[in-house]
């Protein structure tokens, strides 16, 4: 086996490498993005239940007001009833009472709907809450199950790459542990006189020694190794 077919033997090793790579982070992707979900629903969770918190305390305290100005409204209308109050005055001011009850009383049940809606809302939550956390649990279940394996694969493909980058000079071994992880296309075969990776016109010397010699070439646009179609 020539270095050409050497390095590009090492490239298609790599690529499992980069598969196994992606597929590792597509495990560990999926447990974030539920693990993200989660810390939103949570957090939604904490907001609403502080705006429900929030709500009970204006219904209590709105219907404090009530019963004091209810209690009011019976003592002013208790006087009148025993002539200790001037009739006009006191129906003047049982009036502004009832207008006080009537508009807290619309407000208390305005938070009252509200508070109804939030709770509502807050039981969906949870509800959402108890599935994510199901669905990490049977991610990070997959992940343990699919983990061993993909590490005894990625082992094996990187005892194979580390034999046949054994095979090729030193220089051309540090460019290829250099990049193998950065760079798409790093063994490409040469496309008439151009780049297989990212296009470029290499030198007609360069191209006529890749074809009648088992020699290689680095792009220097890309730094990709050139080889022989």
């Amino acid at each position: 086996m020539n270095l050409q077919q050497q390095l590009f033997k090492a490239w298609r090793v790599q690529k499992k490498v980069l598969r196994i790579h992606k597929e590792k982070q597509n495990l560990r992707s999926v447990i974030e993005k539920l693990t993200d979900e989660y810390k939103e629903l949570l957090h939604r969770e904490e907001n609403l239940s502080q705006a429900i918190a929030s709500c009970i305390a204006k219904e209590e305290d709105l219907d404090a007001h009530v019963v004091q100005y209810a209690a009011d409204l019976a003592r002013t209308q208790e006087q009148m009833n025993f002539g200790t109050l001037n009739f006009d005055i006191g129906t003047e001011q049982a009036q502004a009472l009832e207008e006080k009850i009537d508009a807290l009383e619309e407000e208390y049940f305005t938070f009252v709907e509200q508070r109804e809606s939030q709770e509502k809302e807050i039981f969906v939550t949870q509800q959402k809450i108890k599935l994510r956390v199901r669905s990490i649990q049977e991610a990070q279940q997959a992940e343990q199950n699919k983990l061993p394996d993909l590490d005894a694969q990625e082992e094996k493909h990187e005892e194979q790459l580390e034999d046949l980058l054994s095979r090729v000079p030193l220089a051309n071994q540090t460019h290829f542990e250099d990049l193998r992880f950065q760079h798409s296309n790093l063994v490409a075969h040469l496309r008439d006189s151009f780049c297989g990776a990212c296009g470029t016109k290499q030198p007609l010397k360069i191209v006529g020694d890749l074809m009648r010699t088992t020699a290689i070439h680095v792009c220097r646009n890309c730094k990709a190794f050139c080889i022989a179609p």
